[in-house]
């Protein structure tokens, strides 16, 4: 089961899963703002609470896939273990104010980064722009 787990998080499906998923976890996260109306904010509370989960998975897979000290061997992962964390404590300070932890959720968008180094295509249209 871990070379297949490992397979499955190594695939550019995964990876490209992984992506959309922090592009809209970013896009929701720039669309808080002051005075929103009620139904907006429990509708991004939700959102936060899918893409937390939807993040815990993938780590736990790598988890299966990697092994636990490897894991947290890899510098990415480290980050993103760290985010998640920062994640689990956003969820379970209920209706805190816990903005400071929020702001650390958009370090999430550097994971990105890794993803599309491994893009060709955009790597070239990157060193063309």
């Amino acid at each position: 089961w871990r070379e297949r787990t490992k397979a499955l998080i190594n695939s550019k499906p995964f990876d490209n899963f992984v992506l959309a998923c922090i592009v809209l976890n970013s896009i929701t996260m720039l669309m808080v703002h002051h005075n929103m109306p009620k139904a907006m904010e429990e509708a991004l509370d939700i959102s936060n609470m899918v893409f937390t989960i939807i993040f815990l998975v993938e780590m736990g897979l790598k988890f299966l896939g990697m092994g636990f000290v490897a894991y947290w061997m890899e510098g990415y992962n480290l980050m993103d273990g760290i985010v998640n964390l920062i994640g689990i404590l956003d969820l379970a300070g209920g209706g805190a104010n816990l903005s400071a932890l929020r702001t650390f959720r958009l370090i999430r968008v550097l994971r990105s980064l890794r993803i599309v180094q491994n893009m060709e295509e955009l790597k070239r249209l990157t060193y063309t722009i």
